[in-house]
């Protein structure tokens, strides 16, 4: 025995020379004061025939098993020169591409282990070696599970160490080879962020984060992490075993799928640190830049104040590329193009499409021409970037689509030490060059929210910029919480907030209290800018949703006292108008979203000019949007909808088409699947059929008035006055008034002698009177 090498719970390793065939090797003695226990000498035997079966590159080898004169048992393994990976970890974090190497040697390891049925149960940093030659070798088989023997722990006690325990492992239950895994997700993100995802201060508040509480998002924690190796992360630390991978070679094909994906090793700082005031500048900067170049242009066009005459130029602004391939970075090309978009929507005489109708030009390569076809638009303000160290290179266009030239192209570059030299630059170019096109109040909303903190304002960014799908929604939520967490002033931040609370998914709370958080945020957004249409819109449409109609109706009449040419303001307005029985004044609203962009879904405005008794047009509505939302096949929501259409309008052959097309997709029991039973019964005839489907409708309970509305018409369909009467109750009750509507459908004409059916029509009209003298009286 040369010298002590290790020290653990369940060993004390020595490095030797073996005497006989002359080489060295690590010698691992069990505990002495444990080695008096059978148990432990058995659990000790385990590791060493389990360890012995495995050859493998990544997994120690092991010589012998013996055991001294005075009963001590040991095992000689192979002796590596090199350091563990706790060693390696305590220098920071590594390198991706070099986390990812030793990340799919572990996984290699553990794939032999587990094809011979073992289970490590301690996958951990201390437990992993690093040769000089980069080769991974995992050790210490001291808690493995030989697949159908007998557990060696008692019942209630766990093994391993706690920080890498599978949440089944902390309850002391039975395990598999996924625990493995769980530990090897621990292991990688800790690779990245230097740092464990579950902590305390002791080891029960560790285990309890491990059951209850999330990780910290790794994007949060260190900049240019691909999403593919977050979601490779998260995917393994799964808490329910069934939601990991299921086998480790799935996330091995994972992690050398993840090698071809280009990433650039950081030079700088991790995220959480200082010195982020360059980007922070710079955006703020590049946003003045555009709205100079652009409101230049509107300038030399000569076109008035909007009067409600003006001509409307309409422009979209497509997401910035990153001129390199560089990870950490590529954010921002979204982002740009969010934040100019959502400054540009206070300008009266410029129309610039909504952040959604441009994403689908993310990290691609774009025809403008093509693209500004799709998007009906005059204009296409386009531009990349580059960053390099603390310089960033960008260059803008602005080109005219009728003519096909670029009528501005600017290029800037921006450095730490006169990025906000620049910026007052720009923004005197903007104060002089917006003063005859724009009023005051327009350049002062533009310019309004400004957060106090670099740092916070990317972790915005970065929020905004991830994909609408669940796992991206995850993510931008825990971005945005930091974001707010370092800067509690910044209103946009806060609309945010709000929509994902409202997202059932993301945040666990339950039916009023979710709506209460909501409109905290949407309320807190207004407190800090009381003029950001972002706020006045998701609040609006959260009142509209249950049923607070007056106060969305304000909400929306504000935003458009701000920009009378805002789309999703008279949409939504619409709606409102539709719900309360103004029925001309919603399609009129419809029309001007249609004339301000033909491009806008209107399914809602198919749902006005149905009852307006207008069926052809309400089939054309749908059929559009349907188009417009790409003509997805198998959209039940176009399918079902578009078949109650045909039906009013008596082509009830065509609708059993898209009828049966619903049956086929959705399962028996889903809404979908009730409603398109429901409308196929009534077109047979088949009246009882056709009462138990609107009769689970009306047991779903469904929270919006309107749902109810189509309800009572359900029943008007099969002759039920009193389920008509009782749905067409509950819609007023949820604050669906439309009392012209009412006396329009003719559906409901069999039940007008019905003094039940007079009186609830009697609170429509009440409601509805009340509305129209509030929002119409001077009409």
């Amino acid at each position: 025995i040369r010298e002590k090498t290790g020290e653990g719970g369940m060993g004390v390793v020595y490095k030797a020379e073996d005497t006989k065939l002359e080489r060295t090797v690590a010698l691992k003695f069990l505990p002495y004061h444990l080695s008096q226990s059978k148990e432990e000498k058995q659990r000790f035997i385990h590791e060493a025939k389990a360890a012995s079966a495995l050859d493998h590159n990544n997994i120690c080898t092991i010589h012998e098993i013996d055991e001294t004169e005075d009963g001590q048992m040991f095992i000689a393994m192979a002796s590596y020169e090199g350091e563990s990976l706790k060693e390696k970890i305590g220098h920071g974090p590594m390198a991706l591409k070099e986390a990812i190497n030793v990340a799919t040697q572990i996984s290699q390891g553990l794939a032999k282990a587990h094809s011979k049925e073992i289970i490590h149960r301690d996958i951990k940093p201390a437990n992993i070696l690093i040769t000089e030659d980069d080769v991974v070798k995992i050790v210490d088989f001291g808690l493995a599970k030989l697949a159908g023997r007998t557990m060696l722990t008692k019942e209630g006690t766990t093994l391993g160490t706690a920080s890498y325990m599978s949440p089944e492992q902390t309850q002391g239950t039975e395990v598999d080879k996924r625990t493995d895994i769980w530990a090897l997700g621990v292991v990688l993100y800790e690779l990245i962020t230097g740092r464990q995802p579950f902590e305390g201060d002791y080891e029960q508040a560790v285990m309890y984060s491990i059951m209850h509480e999330d990780p910290e998002p790794i994007s949060g924690l260190r900049t240019g992490v691909p999403l593919e190796l977050e979601q490779i992360v998260n995917k393994a630390l799964a808490k329910k075993a069934d939601e990991r991978y299921q086998s480790v070679d799935e996330i091995s094909v994972d992690l050398k799928r993840l090698k071809k994906v280009p990433i650039l090793v950081e030079k700088r700082p991790p995220f959480a640190q200082k010195k982020r005031k360059p980007l922070y500048a710079l955006l703020t900067a590049l946003l003045a830049l555009l709205i100079v170049i652009g409101s230049y242009y509107w300038k030399g066009s000569d076109l008035p104040h909007n009067d409600g005459s003006a001509a409307i130029q309409r422009l979209a602004v497509l997401p910035f590329s990153n001129i390199r391939n560089d990870a950490q970075n590529d954010f921002l090309g979204f982002a740009i193009a969010d934040q100019i978009i959502g400054s540009l929507s206070y300008l009266k005489n410029i129309l610039v499409r909504p952040s959604s109708a441009v994403r689908q030009y993310q990290d691609q390569v774009v025809d403008v021409q093509v693209a500004g076809r799709d998007l009906n638009v005059d204009f296409i303000l386009t531009g990349s970037f580059l960053k390099e160290a603390e310089t960033v290179r960008l260059n803008v266009e602005l080109v005219d689509l009728s003519s096909n030239e670029m009528l501005w192209r600017e290029a800037i570059q921006v450095t730490y030490e006169n990025t906000f030299a620049l910026q007052d630059m720009v923004s005197e170019k903007v104060i002089e060059g917006l003063r005859i096109q724009f009023s005051t109040d327009e350049k002062q909303h533009m310019q309004a929210d400004v957060p106090k903190d670099p740092l916070a304002y990317e972790y915005y960014l970065r929020s905004i910029s991830y994909p609408g799908t669940t796992e991206g929604r995850r993510l931008a939520l825990a971005m945005l919480n930091k974001s707010i967490e370092l800067d509690s002033t910044y209103a946009p931040a806060y609309v945010l907030l709000g929509f994902f609370t409202l997202s059932m998914d993301l945040v666990p709370l339950e039916g009023t209290e979710r709506i209460k958080k909501t409109e905290q945020a949407y309320m807190k957004a207004l407190s800090l800018n009381a003029d950001l249409i972002s706020a006045h819109l998701q609040l609006a449409n959260l009142y509209t949703e249950i049923g607070r109609i007056e106060q969305a109706a304000e909400l929306l009449r504000e935003i458009l006292q701000i920009n009378p040419n805002h789309a999703g303001a008279h949409k939504s307005l619409g709606i409102i108008y539709s719900f309360t029985g103004m029925l001309y004044e919603a399609a009129q609203e419809i029309q001007i979203v249609n004339d301000l962009d033909p491009n806008y879904q209107l399914w809602d405005g198919a749902f006005i000019h149905l009852y307006l008794g207008d069926y052809p047009k309400a089939i054309d509505l749908l059929r559009r949007s349907w188009e417009l939302s790409g003509a997805d096949p198998e959209n039940v929501f176009f399918l079902s909808n578009l078949a109650y259409l045909l039906v009013r309008n008596g082509q009830k052959t065509e609708a059993l088409e898209y009828l049966d097309r619903v049956l086929a997709l959705e399962k028996a029991g889903t809404y979908w699947n009730i409603d398109a039973t429901f409308h196929k019964a009534v077109i047979q005839g088949d009246k009882d059929t056709a009462a138990q489907a609107v009769l689970k409708h009306e047991q779903a309970d469904l929270p919006f008035g309107q749902g109810w509305y189509f309800i009572a018409l359900y029943y008007g369909h099969i002759d039920d006055t009193q389920g008509c009467i009782r749905a067409l109750e509950k819609a007023i009750e949820l604050n669906f008034f439309s009392y012209p509507a009412m006396l329009k459908e003719p559906v409901f004409d069999p039940f007008r002698g019905d003094r039940g059916f007079q009186a609830v029509l009697a609170k429509a009209k009440a409601k509805h009177e009340a509305f129209k003298k509030r929002f119409f009286s001077d009409d």
